[in-house]
């Protein structure tokens, strides 16, 4: 049997590649990148600087940004007319729900937030993961020992 040869001869002869890289498309990829730049750089300066309406560009200087007029309404489209009054009707929307009964959905009632801040005064924070506390009921003392406490059920 044949030992397998430690290294396969090239097609030349040369033991060796005689190149890494082909030349011709190093070119050929130089070439279009550059007619790619050459020919997006004039078109965007155009989409920047002609295609936009007088006026639009801003010298990025802070004295000229500290003299623009703080007052002038925001640019087309207007999508919200009349934003003072839009909020004067959102706000008197929610106080009339903060002030007023009503349901929430089938299992939940609102109630006014007075009446509900009156309540939690008189009945206090609800235990965690319990009902509500009531206002008589003995408080639970922490144990005062290192004495683990005593689990129901158990004597």
């Amino acid at each position: 049997m044949m030992p397998p040869a430690a290294h396969s001869p090239s097609p030349g002869g040369t033991g060796y590649e005689a190149s890494d890289i082909n030349p011709r498309a190093v070119v050929y990829v130089l070439a279009v990148v550059l007619s790619v730049i050459i020919l997006l750089g004039p078109a965007l300066y155009w989409l920047v600087w002609y295609d936009t309406p007088p006026g639009a560009h801003v010298a990025t200087s802070l004295e000229s940004v500290a003299t623009l007029p703080m007052n002038r309404p925001p640019p087309p489209p207007r999508q919200q007319i009349t934003p003072e009054a839009d909020l004067a009707r959102v706000v008197a929307r929610e106080q009339a729900a903060l002030e007023s009964y009503g349901l929430v959905d089938t299992h939940t009632a609102r109630i006014p937030i007075e009446r509900a801040m009156e309540l939690l005064v008189r009945r206090g924070l609800p235990a965690v993961g319990g009902p509500p506390a009531s206002p008589n009921a003995p408080k639970e003392q922490p144990p005062t020992d290192n004495k683990p406490a005593p689990q129901e059920g158990s004597p």
